[in-house]
């Protein structure tokens, strides 16, 4: 069982430092996937990107499973065949 310890200032800022640089070049690479083309133009890019990093996080953080090597390919390439543009805008 996982326990949640409760937020201190410590670990907020290093959550907030970790993220900083991470979140805007995630969210960069799914804009211009929509820009190319090659995403729904109407994908919301931001919850795409918590999708992809909230399984990985349970799986490693709260399940312990951090021995699936493939887990992040298979959870991108299942989003991203959802977002995937189809020609018709939808």
């Amino acid at each position: 069982m996982t326990v949640a310890l409760p937020p201190s200032e410590q670990s907020t800022a290093f959550k907030r430092a970790f993220w900083a640089g991470r979140f805007p070049a995630i969210l960069t690479v799914l804009e211009r996937g929509v820009e190319r083309g090659e995403l729904d133009p109407n994908l919301d890019c931001q919850f795409t990107m918590e999708m992809i990093i909230g399984l990985i996080h349970v799986r490693v953080f709260l399940m312990d499973n951090s021995d699936d090597d493939g887990l992040a390919e298979r959870a991108i390439a299942l989003v991203l065949r959802g977002a995937e543009c189809r020609g018709n805008g939808a």
